[in-house]
């Protein structure tokens, strides 16, 4: 760590061509030295200054290393969002729960404003377009399985979910090595249309925003009149199988173009 702090915050990186060295020789206090500098007083404060400014958008930082940008920031922060409303659901109060369920709102915009500030900053990035669908996955996955332990959900649903998201990911993981982004991949005018389009995707994350927002309203009301469950049951499943039937609607053109794209590979 000390050999690379030396490099730097030292007036002259290590790769100082011989020449370069010769003429500056006799300037004074410049380390000519191709070893690593040695440890200076404080430079384990140093680096913890320079690990907190790569964690805030917009901060000095020196050239190569990477900035940690702020539609970055907003997506990663909707992970202890998550934690906090699913926290939230198991605390028997009606009040608290109508908390979690704003939050829960609060999260599905997130979802939206972080590609905004990412387009307005002009800070769209392949890592950026990585984190934001992990995080879609972490969202909608963990919110599944929370709901089937409530017993609002039938197993099978998350249990689709996770198959069609490995899979999916995994395909698009694939092309995205190969140069080609999750939307990008797809050849068919309908795999187009399904997976890249932008109705196709607002419709998705309208649905299961509105079936979470249900589900979830559901649990609340559930603790002033239990028979709620009951009466919201027949909405709530048809939203599921809506939702659900639209997850592998967007997940099937995914694998049809993949295989085009390794045959093209191939060749």
């Amino acid at each position: 760590m000390a050999g690379d702090m030396g490099l730097i915050i030292g007036p002259i990186h290590h790769n100082t061509k011989p020449s370069d060295k010769k003429a500056l020789s006799g300037q004074g206090n410049v380390n000519l030295s191709t070893s690593p500098a040695p440890a200076a007083p404080g430079c384990d404060k140093f680096v913890r200054i320079k690990l907190f400014w790569y964690l805030i958008p917009n901060s000095p930082h020196d050239e190569g290393i990477p900035k940690m940008s702020l539609a970055n920031l907003i997506t990663l922060a909707r992970l202890p969002l998550l934690l906090i409303l699913v926290g939230l659901m198991f605390v028997p109060s009606f009040g608290v729960r109508l908390i979690g369920l704003g939050l829960l709102i609060v999260l599905f915009l997130m979802d939206w404003f972080d590609g905004y500030v990412a387009r307005l900053r002009n800070e769209v990035t392949e890592i950026g377009a990585v984190l934001d669908i992990a995080l879609d996955r972490s969202v909608e996955n963990v919110l599944w399985i929370t709901f089937v332990y409530l017993g609002l959900v039938p197993l099978w649903v998350p249990i689709v979910f996770l198959v069609r998201s490995f899979v999916v990911d995994g395909i698009r993981g694939a092309a995205l090595a190969r140069g080609k982004s999750g939307f990008g991949m797809m050849y068919s005018p309908l795999g187009r249309f399904l997976v890249a389009s932008r109705f196709m995707r607002a419709l998705y994350g309208l649905a299961k925003g509105v079936i979470f927002g249900l589900l979830y309203l559901t649990w609340a009301l559930a603790i002033k009149d239990p028979t709620i469950l009951i009466t919201l049951h027949p909405l709530n499943q048809s939203l599921i199988f809506f939702t659900t039937a639209l997850c592998l609607i967007r997940g099937l053109p995914v694998i049809q173009d993949g295989r085009i794209l390794f045959k093209t590979d191939k060749n």
